[in-house]
């Protein structure tokens, strides 16, 4: 995983407030609503002056990208804090593969991990670990689907980057969304 590029966040919003003629005001990339998994997570704008607007996460071309690790920071694919290696007390986030480190625990709505990172961090949970319903694992089961090393950086990031400031930000991101391109074929 990692963090958006911030040139092409702002062209897709751009396209979008084009697009819909409405200026977004929040943007909810992972609307759980439904569900967590890839096949049904929604991705909703909101707005002032209309109604939210959402559509599945993998037919966004945006977040298609996002998911496939193309549009990523260049410091991203190279995180020094991939792993284990935090610099926070405590981390906090989706705890991917849930089902295969405690099944009792799965939800399709979704799960969230908290690793203290530190003898500050272990000192809070202690405080607040009665609020929670959890249970205890190692970070090896824990990132066994991410966060064991920065994201592989792609020759598609590459070219996206080159045509960045060429080609209209839907049309370069659904040239690079196999979905769409299957669909089209």
């Amino acid at each position: 995983h990692g963090g958006a590029s911030p040139k092409i966040y702002e062209k897709y919003i751009g396209h979008i407030n084009r697009a819909l003629k409405a200026k977004v005001k929040r943007v909810n990339f992972r609307d759980k609503s439904i569900s967590w998994l890839q096949k049904d997570f929604k991705l909703t704008f909101e707005f002032d002056n209309r109604k939210p607007f959402s559509v599945r996460g993998r037919r966004n071309n945006y977040m298609n990208a996002f998911l496939m690790n193309y549009i990523f920071r260049m410091s991203c694919y190279r995180c020094q804090y991939a792993g284990n290696n935090r610099a926070g007390d405590i981390t906090i986030g989706d705890c991917h593969g849930v089902n295969k480190v405690a099944k009792e625990f799965y939800d399709e709505r979704g799960v969230s991990m908290a690793v203290a990172s530190t003898p500050k961090g272990e000192k809070i949970w202690k405080e607040v670990q009665d609020e929670f319903r959890f249970t205890e694992t190692t970070v090896a089961k824990a990132y066994v689907k991410n966060h064991i090393r920065p994201s592989v950086l792609t020759e598609e990031r590459a070219e996206i980057m080159a045509k960045l400031d060429k080609t209209p930000i839907n049309d370069l991101l659904e040239a690079y969304n196999a979905r769409k391109q299957n669909e089209k074929a």
